[in-house]
């Protein structure tokens, strides 16, 4: 429905310029100071939409439920946010996104396809960056874990991102793919398994330095306010030391 001013329902001091459309409004759930921008649908026939509260959805962004979207997120100009989605707090999402969960505070701010995927926190995701999520064959997606291809049961799937991964622009992935934490993917096609801590790119693939991956994690952390403190270097180490040794990478 055309809508102007918001319901009594929905919190007190939603800001709705012009005109937004909520179809099957009754499973709508604005928290107070949700801002929805001229042309912004919000359609729950399919399911409920639950939006929380400081969260902005700029002009012509479309939001088809069941989705769930956190605090003080931004949802760009034109995206389509499609079902079974979940986008945790203080996230920038742009382009079209199906199936997906967002942990928080990740970007993926650009036009690029995202089905049945993972985005862990403090992910950064270049323009045109798209996921597979269903192969040629439409068969059963297998996925590498510690070293293994492992079948997964399921016909969609995309690629799971560890924390504090930046993906370059126009990257494109393949069907079940993995990226470690605090990885830099800056190839078109990377492999379809990433490890922790590596630097991609048309060449090839390296380590990259552990100091140098820790600044960059107190500079995206600076930039929102916050402090790279000694539970994440406690964090960069564990992974960088057990869990880097679990993935069972042949590095060069």
């Amino acid at each position: 429905m055309p809508m102007t001013t918001p319901p009594a329902w929905m919190g007190a001091t939603i800001v709705v310029p012009g005109t937004a459309h909520l179809i099957n409004s009754p499973r709508i759930h604005l928290a107070a100071g949700v801002k929805l921008y001229p042309g912004v649908v919000l359609d729950a026939t399919s399911g409920s939409i639950v939006v929380e509260a400081g969260t902005e959805l700029k002009p012509h962004a479309v939001v088809t439920g069941p989705v769930h979207i956190g605090r003080d997120c931004t949802i760009k100009p034109a995206a389509e946010i499609r079902e079974d989605t979940t986008i945790g707090p203080a996230c920038r999402v742009g382009g079209e996104v199906t199936g997906s969960i967002f942990l928080g505070r990740s970007n993926k701010q650009h036009y690029g396809f995202l089905g049945q995927s993972i985005i862990g926190e403090w992910v950064n995701i270049g323009a045109g960056t798209t996921t597979s999520n269903l192969k040629n064959t439409y068969g059963n997606v297998r996925m590498p874990i510690n070293g293994v291809e492992v079948p997964t049961g399921r016909q969609f799937l995309g690629t799971v991102i560890g924390d504090h991964v930046k993906v370059g622009i126009g990257v494109h992935f393949s069907t079940g793919s993995v990226v470690g934490f605090a990885s830099h993917v800056l190839t078109s096609r990377p492999a379809k398994f990433v490890p922790s801590f590596a630097w991609v790119e048309t060449a090839g693939l390296r380590r990259i330095d552990f100091d140098k991956a820790e600044e960059i994690a107190r500079i995206v952390l600076a930039r929102r306010g916050l402090q790279f403190g000694v539970p994440d270097h406690e964090l960069f180490v564990r992974i960088a030391g057990q869990w880097a040794s679990a993935e069972k990478h042949a590095w060069p």
